[in-house]
């Protein structure tokens, strides 16, 4: 029986992938899913920046945050197709495209292998919360709306699309409900296997159950719980994660020493419901003879750095009895910090600890700062965009002491510069910082710059964000044109204008200038979309 698994689209793919697009071209074939991947095949490393950088979109009237996965086969790691899943929908996208786009290769149609697709992606949506999923179809095109219907899509409405695409039907389908009743699919699914330096981190089975007896029945190791395991308690524990697996394709996985295979604990991702927010959390329990070993932290840095690369949450968890110092200072290890305590029925008092990705960081890397791929993030903010003008203006800039950079990673790649020159004193509608008091701290935005594949997508706004919530300057000026005032006021500043007159014309100019106030505005304040799903 063929298996099949999901994949983050990666350099290591470039080839296959572009020979998987060209198959549709040759055919005649419509690409579907493919999160545009067929209008770059001559540019596929600005397609991965795109697609990473869409993970993390802030949602508006042109994107919304998806995902974009391969589908691949098990027994000739073959890409057998694709799936684009939109994590969140604006208006435009509830009338027509919904939740998912997918498709499979002409050469290996006719198979079924689409439903295994979708239930996978139905899987995704899971982790959101995103249920009902909305999808849509071209009415000749029966194959995609009966695999709708296979997994229990209900038809809501036809209507017309563009005038050259004809009728499209539009499809909802009952989230949870497609995966209950279709576990039978899960056969069909590579089990999760990931391996450490040490460990192999794998699906429990109920084969497992003495190995986790004797992790979860010892008092002392469980002394931090409300009690220690009993036989139906393990038992039960290992049929709730097998179940996660099947939801949401995370749970808590078996800890094996990669040596002797031998089951020395737990340790996965789970939604968990934390001072009263359904919450990504990652725990971890070793049996008492192994620990001090460093087994858990390592189990517990592979699933961070996994659940940050196969899954959109901003941010991950970690929660623990209050007295439990060993669990915390674990947490502490893998880069998490102290959030916040509140008191809690079962642990009196809960302890959570937190690690938020690192979108925007400073730059201090001289290197990068005067490359050609800074450069050409750069450039649009530039009177004379050529790369040996940049070198000249950012070595200049480099000099002062007061200059900060800015950038927006994702995981491989920068996408976002901001470059910034920090003043004492108060910033003035004209840039000006004369006050003699120095009672406040402003600074100059010199400029901010996103990839050009990679605009509105949220990432300027963020990269303002930072610099705002940072608390180190209570006001920001910038000087821009037409084509950036309306960004500046979109993120909260006040605008005013002059009009410059020059032998060749004139020019309109805006200062633009944000204040700190005691109340931020909603665009500034922190974001509450650290949930994971909702029940």
């Amino acid at each position: 029986m063929e298996r099949f698994f999901l994949e983050v689209p990666s350099l290591g793919r470039k080839e296959e992938a572009i020979e998987y697009i060209k198959e549709f071209i040759e055919s005649g074939s419509h690409v579907n899913g493919a999160g545009g991947l067929n209008h770059h095949l001559e540019d596929y490393e600005e397609w991965l920046r795109m697609t990473e950088a869409h993970n993390l979109v802030e949602t508006n009237e042109i994107r919304v945050p998806a995902r974009e996965f391969f589908f691949v086969r098990e027994s000739d790691d073959r890409i057998i197709g694709m799936i684009n899943i939109r994590l969140a929908l604006n208006e435009r996208l509830k009338i027509r495209g919904g939740h998912i786009g997918y498709g499979i290769r002409p050469s290996e149609r006719g198979k079924g292998y689409n439903k295994i697709n979708l239930y996978l992606g139905l899987k995704v949506c899971n982790q959101y919360g995103i249920n009902p999923v909305l999808m849509d179809a071209d009415l000749d095109n029966p194959a995609s709306w009966k695999t709708m219907e296979s997994l229990g899509g209900v038809r809501i409405r036809e209507f017309t699309g563009d005038p050259d695409e004809g009728v499209q039907v539009a499809y909802s389908i009952n989230t949870k409900k497609a995966l209950s009743e279709h576990a039978e699919l899960e056969e069909r699914v590579v089990p999760f296997c990931m391996e450490t330096e040490r460990l192999v981190l794998r699906e429990m089975n109920p084969d497992d159950f003495e190995a986790l007896y004797a992790v979860l029945s010892d008092a002392d190791n469980m002394k931090h719980y409300p009690y220690a395991f009993d036989e139906a308690r393990v038992r039960e524990w290992i049929l709730r994660n097998r179940e996660r697996y099947q939801q949401y394709g995370f749970g808590l996985w078996a800890v094996c020493l990669k040596e002797t295979g031998e089951m020395i604990g737990d340790c996965g991702l789970t939604l968990q419901n934390i001072d009263g927010e359904l919450l990504p959390e990652i725990g971890y329990h070793i049996r008492r003879d192994q620990q001090n070993n460093g087994y858990a932290k390592e189990a517990a840095a592979a699933v961070r750095d996994w659940a940050f690369r196969h899954t959109s949450y901003p941010a991950l968890y970690s929660y623990c009895k209050y007295t439990n110092e060993p669990s915390y200072r674990t947490a502490e290890a893998i880069g998490m910090t102290f959030l916040r305590e509140y008191p809690d029925a079962a642990n009196a008092t809960t302890r959570v600890s937190v690690i938020r990705r690192e979108e925007v960081t400073p730059c201090t890397d001289r290197e990068w700062i005067l490359s050609e791929d800074a450069y050409k993030i750069y450039a649009s903010c530039m009177y004379e965009p050529t790369y040996e003008k940049y070198v000249e203006t950012m070595t200049a800039l480099l000099k002062s002491p007061s200059v900060e950079i800015y950038v927006y990673r994702t995981e491989h790649y920068i996408a976002g510069m901001l470059v910034l020159d920090g003043k004492s004193g108060k910033c003035h509608a004209d840039g000006s910082t004369s006050d003699a008091d120095g009672s406040n701290h402003g600074a100059e935005i010199i400029g901010i710059a996103v990839d050009p594949g990679c605009r509105h997508f949220g990432i300027g706004r963020k990269l303002i964000r930072k610099v705002t919530e940072s608390g180190r300057f209570d006001s920001l000026y910038a000087q821009t044109d037409d084509d950036a005032v309306d960004f500046y006021r979109s993120c909260g500043f006040a605008v005013s204008s002059e009009v410059r007159k020059y032998p060749d014309g004139e020019v309109t100019r805006y200062h633009c200038l944000w204040k700190r106030e005691k109340t931020q505005p909603e665009f500034l304040q922190k974001s509450n979309g650290d949930k994971g799903e909702t029940k």
